[in-house]
């Protein structure tokens, strides 16, 4: 199985990025886009990126506190956030299993715990810019289109599927009598992760301070994408900005290529093709953004220690073979 998802991610990567390869060749006359790219602009992309991290480890800290129920101070964590994220950049899905064994060893967080934590907050950042997008198009361009389909039923139907995902999936997993050991535990421990996701909703201050954290990462990024496509001397509007967003975050979800490499340039480039931007613009701002973002945690995971912990892995084997609980 893991051989085959292996060769189908290789197959999607190398489909496409033969086919913005092929795209360019054949539309040469758009790399002329590059050459006019705004300098000057790079100064205010260096202030707002770094803000990402600030924003994302603040509102994680906040869900892994309350799932928890432990206390982990904000400096630590922000560290292993750090040094996670570079890892994931480097090696698929070793930040992942760094954070969570770095938690459990130096906090008591169980696994079960923080990946309750992680999936709670990814799930209610997935609902909340889709949430976000659809009141921006309503209140603002209620007949915006995408490649000639209303956008805001699109927006609506993809919340309400995230919005019923974890009762359904609580449901789904109560009903189910699973003799095999093995898949027992793993019964128990996604139904754990549902109840934890979902009881967290019960806290009113908890739910309204993760929404005010998330705002300000939503208006961050929505002036960062601004920015971007302003270096290549193109306004793009709230709504347009709003949907980039939403899109670029479901990649959290569906991730089809180490990175979703290729993809989502792909995807910027239809969406921006389809919102009469362009489609290398939208291929190109996206690259920007997978350089300098990658560019950026690279630096501060050098600065957090990162290269030592790549170097001398001893530690971090340590770590990983206390998997229990």
């Amino acid at each position: 199985m893991k051989r085959l998802k292996w060769a189908l991610q290789i197959a999607v990567l190398v489909g496409s990025l033969v086919y913005l390869v092929v795209y360019f060749r054949q539309n040469d006359d758009n790399l002329n886009i590059v050459l006019s790219f705004d300098k000057r602009l790079l100064a205010a992309i260096l202030v707002l990126q770094p803000l990402f991290y600030v924003l994302q480890s603040w509102r994680f800290h906040l869900v892994l506190v309350k799932s928890a129920g432990v206390r982990v101070p904000y400096l630590p964590w922000l560290r292993i956030f750090v040094l996670a994220r570079f890892l994931n950049t480097l090696f698929a899905q070793a930040g992942n299993v760094y954070r969570g064994l770095t938690l459990k060893k130096r906090f008591g967080v169980s696994y079960t715990k923080y990946v309750g934590g992680y999936s709670a907050m990814t799930w209610l950042d997935t609902l909340m810019n889709l949430l976000l997008a659809l009141v921006i198009i309503l209140v603002s361009r209620p007949e915006f289109h995408i490649g000639g389909v209303p956008a805001w039923p699109l927006l609506a139907g993809l919340s309400g599927l995230i919005l019923i995902a974890p009762p359904a999936g609580k449901r789904l997993l109560g009903g189910l009598t699973v003799q095999n050991e093995r898949l027992g535990w793993a019964q128990r421990r996604l139904q754990e992760v549902v109840d934890i996701t979902m009881g967290n909703l019960k806290d009113w201050r908890y739910v309204s301070s993760f929404a005010a954290i998330g705002l300000l990462q939503f208006a961050r990024s929505c002036a960062t994408f601004y920015v971007f496509f302003l270096c290549f001397d193109i306004q793009v509007s709230l709504p347009v900005l709003a949907i980039l967003y939403a899109v670029h975050k479901l990649g959290v979800l569906l991730v089809l290529t180490p990175g979703n490499l290729g993809v989502q340039e792909l995807v910027w480039g239809a969406l921006a093709q389809s919102m009469g931007i362009g489609m290398a613009q939208g291929v190109l701002v996206s690259m920007m953004i997978r350089v300098t973002s990658t560019g950026l945690i690279l630096i501060l995971g050098f600065v957090c220690g990162g290269y030592t912990l790549v170097r001398d892995r001893s530690d971090f084997m340590a770590i990983e073979g206390d998997t229990n609980g």
